[in-house]
């Protein structure tokens, strides 16, 4: 079993930076959100198992990775969007 991952911790402000700055106008209602001190302790997943049996690297930032990851569910909702109107 490996972990494919960046092997970087990113914390929740991160992420909510790195979508605002992809999607300025959202707006994020935020929560106490309490992660236990398992969650603190873990840090990030170690890759280094994959890195050095596989060669894997990770090919996404954070950014990148969701950048991506919008693009993909534009172009889904496009194609959907494109077989309705086909069977009109």
């Amino acid at each position: 079993v490996y972990n494919l991952a960046s092997g970087r911790w990113y914390s929740y402000d991160e992420l909510l930076l790195s979508i605002r700055s992809l999607i300025p106008s959202i707006t994020v209602k935020q929560r106490n959100i309490h992660h236990g001190a398992f969650l603190k302790l873990r840090g990030p997943l170690s890759i280094h198992r994959a890195k050095n049996d596989l060669g894997f690297e990770p090919k996404y930032s954070l950014e990148e990775g969701i950048s991506d990851y919008m693009n993909w569910i534009q172009q889904q909702e496009n194609t959907q969007v494109q077989e309705v109107l086909s069977n009109v």
